[in-house]
């Protein structure tokens, strides 16, 4: 799989898979830990980290870039399962691509205002979602993310419903969702097309 300077992911469909490699004692521990959070969840909903958007760190309020809340995500999976959900691919007739993983997550969670961005990740536990070409800004290890809400005030009425975040918390296997500095100077928001 290879990643182009337009964004787009290309791959064979046979390379795709929806879960990276795990060791076994990796996976029982991951599975324990996403029961006892749907567990959690059904007990009481308004407990839960995906009930309410988290504090924004205290560096978004000088940052001279925005700040996402979401998730960092590997788009193979969304792209496999966009494929099998019955809906035709919208950029090329006969190849699904991330935009099509993009409004799968849109369409399965109900919340038209998800969007494709770049994060800048500042965590051990999500390097393994780090892309391998250049950052905009030297040192900085960068993902695709999915962003569910953003520090830009014109956006701030764009958050999503309790039944919707728990939607996208299942769509994302659970992960709970934080906030990552935008990976691109704040001249360059107006590319992802949020508005």
């Amino acid at each position: 799989m290879s990643t182009e300077s337009s964004d787009r992911v290309v791959a064979s469909f046979n390379a795709l898979t929806l879960n990276p490699p795990q060791s076994s004692s990796d996976t029982k521990e991951a599975e324990a830990a996403k029961a006892s959070l749907i567990a959690q969840i059904q007990l009481n909903p308004r407990d839960t980290p995906f009930s309410s958007i988290a504090a924004m760190p205290e560096a978004a309020r000088t940052s001279s870039r925005y700040y996402f809340y979401g998730w960092p995500i590997h788009f193979a999976p969304f792209i496999s399962l966009a494929s099998k959900s019955g809906h035709r691919p919208q950029e090329f007739r006969d190849e699904y691509t991330m935009l099509d993983g993009l409004l799968y997550i849109r369409r399965e969670s109900g919340y038209k205002w998800a969007h494709l961005t770049a994060g800048v990740i500042d965590n051990e536990a999500d390097l393994g979602y780090a892309l391998s070409g250049e950052s905009p800004f030297s040192g900085e290890k960068t993902t695709y993310m999915i962003t569910v809400f953003t520090n830009s005030w014109a956006l701030a009425d764009r958050i999503p419903t309790g039944p919707q975040m728990l939607r996208l918390a299942e769509i994302f296997e659970y992960r709970v969702p934080r906030w990552y500095k935008d990976a691109r100077p704040r001249s360059d928001f107006s590319l992802y097309c949020m508005m």
